[in-house]
């Protein structure tokens, strides 16, 4: 009865408010959906089971749309009123997704466009679902949802990687020879798998480095921080037993950040001492490292000179051996095709697999003279750049890069503000670190091209936006 006359005062009918109940759950279902089942299935990975969470994304964002046109309105319960940052990222989100949409339906091969298209739109698009459609303990509890649930991906990766070397996914067998002896968790490359540790590691920082707070329900209590503890074990072996040398140099500068926040309120002694002590004690573990025989280390020792006489022979061995990994070559040819078909737009979403023919060669081939370029670069086919920040600027050129990176960097500039406002810190400074994250390791590879990864990563952002900007709103 008291539900029903809360319901009245707000203006709705009983009958309305259970609408409104039904269409808020059935959206938080699907959101759970593609947040936590999809990682399970691949990755959501286009050619497997990428359109059915899809269809979940748009189920929710439906159900959402539903209830603003049936008379519910969130902004309204939730007192969701935006910053002029967290309006800065609304606006350049809808102007950034228009602009891909005109792009695609401007690219000669539609359907490697739409993919790239619904690669940025789904996990805005889930975003918007959460930021303004779920009530505080919708999203406290996805939140802890997709904490969870990469704590049991660390689990399995690690278990997996133990039982049958990595040699399975799920019930698959794998053929991917490359990545013999590193874990790759539910994913088949162990990148992406380090790449999900890393967002785990995150949120665990957030629950360690906020103080103690009393209270069952606090991510900051005990009970939450032996949790949180545990989970950055894991996501830390993860890391290490994926071999990805991004993931290493990602998680040390996750660790700096988060050192950084951590002592910034403590006395200028106190704090240099902490840091300084942090700093010695990092460059005392990786000479340590360096010095062992692990397979890890040697990846990085791949790009190392040996047994040169002198520094410009060492200069050249390092530049020979860094010019001949795949990476250099798919960023010249990436960088290529984007100077010469369409600084300012782009050469179109998803068109990187298709231009790679004409790029790949190094230019200072001749046909007419019969010269072979000194990189042909013809023994393999890039379909990503393994750089998601070059890719966005070859695909969707100046505009493209300046529109997203405007939205991103409003949206950093709100969790920032947050985390220093107080509220939610555990929630907020997660996802500031999951930014860093993404942002970082996108520098070497592209998990924001795997659909289970953006939509976990929009789903943490999403929920600490939501928390700022409701930071005076009713419990």
């Amino acid at each position: 009865m008291n539900w029903k006359r809360t319901h009245r005062r707000a203006g709705q009918s009983a009958e309305m408010a259970i609408l409104e109940t039904i269409l808020s759950t059935l959206s938080f279902i699907f959101v759970l959906a593609a947040a936590c089942v999809s990682p399970w299935l691949f990755g959501a990975w286009e050619m497997w089971w990428f359109w059915p969470f899809a269809v979940c994304v748009f189920a929710a964002a439906l159900c959402f749309g539903i209830r603003l046109v049936a008379g519910g309105s969130p902004l309204r319960s939730h007192r969701l009123r935006f910053s002029a940052a967290g309006t800065t990222t609304a606006v350049c989100f809808a102007v950034f997704v228009a602009y891909a949409w005109v792009r695609a339906w401007q690219t000669p091969v539609y359907m490697d466009a739409e993919r790239s298209l619904l690669l940025f739109a789904t996990p805005l698009l889930l975003a918007g679902v959460i930021a303004i459609g779920f009530s505080r303990a919708q999203l406290r509890a996805l939140y802890l949802a997709v904490a969870l649930n990469l704590l049991c991906l660390g689990l399995y990766g690690i278990v997996n990687h133990r039982i049958t070397g990595s040699s399975r996914v799920l019930w698959v067998q794998t053929t991917f020879t490359q990545y013999s002896g590193r874990a790759t968790g539910a994913y088949f490359c162990p990148d992406h798998y380090s790449g999900l540790m890393e967002l785990l590691l995150a949120l665990a920082i957030g629950i360690l480095l906020t103080p103690y707070a009393s209270g069952s329900r606090r991510l900051a209590g005990y009970t939450w921080k032996f949790v949180a503890a545990f989970a950055a074990v894991v996501a830390l072996y993860g890391v290490w037993l994926s071999q990805s040398r991004g993931g290493g140099l990602t998680v040390l500068a996750m660790l700096s950040v988060a050192g950084l926040v951590w002592t910034a309120g403590f006395k200028p002694a106190v704090r240099w001492g902490i840091r300084l002590g942090g700093l010695a004690a990092c460059v005392a573990l990786l000479v340590i490292a360096w010095s062992s025989g692990s397979a890890y280390v040697g990846r990085f020792k791949e790009f190392t000179p040996s047994g040169a006489s002198t520094f410009d022979e060492a200069r050249r061995q390092a530049t020979d051996r860094i010019m001949d990994n795949p990476r250099y070559g798919m960023y010249s040819a990436a960088v290529r095709a984007w100077r010469e078909v369409g600084p300012w737009v782009g050469i179109g979403p998803g068109m990187h697999q298709h231009l790679w023919f004409h790029y790949a060669a190094s230019p200072d081939g001749d046909r007419a003279k019969g010269i072979w370029p000194t990189r042909p670069n013809a023994e393999a086919h890039s379909h990503q750049v393994h750089n998601d920040w070059l890719q966005l600027l070859e695909e969707y050129g100046i505009i493209g890069a300046v529109l997203f990176s405007a939205m991103a960097g409003s949206l950093l500039i709100v969790l920032i503000k947050g985390y220093r406002s107080g509220t939610k810190p555990a929630v907020t400074l997660g996802a500031i670190l999951c930014f860093t994250a993404m942002a970082l390791h996108s520098l070497v590879d592209f998990n924001l091209q795997i659909p289970a990864t953006t939509w976990i990563f929009s789903s943490v952002l999403a929920a600490a936006f939501a928390f700022i900007q409701r930071a005076h709103g009713p419990t």
